[in-house]
């Protein structure tokens, strides 16, 4: 039998929230982890919160390696080393424009990236739009080139 997964959601001292996102809402569930972790002692005080799918354990006996040996024996979670990563929207939104940046590599052999790319197409637009005499206000594709512009500074320095 596979335990459900377990992580941390925050540690302090005298305070560890332990988060078991499969058994969310599972009040059977949580009752019994609460009432485990209470008998084995080596604990300070324990709250459990199914809607949140998360126990709460706070005082100064909060003992992080007892808490893993009481929830792996009564068969409740396994306590993972680090909290799953969690994707931010900037990073979700960046993901197919890195892709397509690392197309535009490869196809160029390394000669054009995505930046390059969108400049050449801007100044090929800007020249079409001069020949053709529009002097007009500057059309949406400006705001949407300034909207990426901030954009990927705002991503700039972060990994992958």
């Amino acid at each position: 039998m596979t335990l459900p997964e377990a992580h941390i959601g925050h540690q302090t001292a005298e305070r560890v929230r332990i988060k078991i996102p499969s058994q969310l809402g599972d009040e059977a569930y949580f009752s019994r982890v609460e009432e485990c972790l209470l008998k084995g002692g080596a604990l300070g005080a324990v709250q459990v919160n199914p809607r949140t799918g998360s126990v709460l354990i706070t005082g100064s006996r909060t003992d992080l390696k007892r808490i893993t040996a009481l929830g792996e024996k009564n068969a409740l979670f396994k306590l993972q080393d680090s909290a799953p990563k969690v994707e931010s929207l900037s990073q979700k939104i960046a993901a197919p424009i890195r892709n397509l940046g690392r197309s535009i590599d490869r196809f160029s052999g390394g000669e054009l990236d995505l930046s390059g790319a969108v400049f050449l197409g801007l100044i090929g637009w800007g020249v079409t739009e001069l020949v053709r005499g529009n002097f007009a206000a500057p059309p949406w594709y400006v705001a949407f080139w300034y909207a990426l512009g901030i954009f990927t500074k705002s991503l700039s320095g972060k990994t992958e």
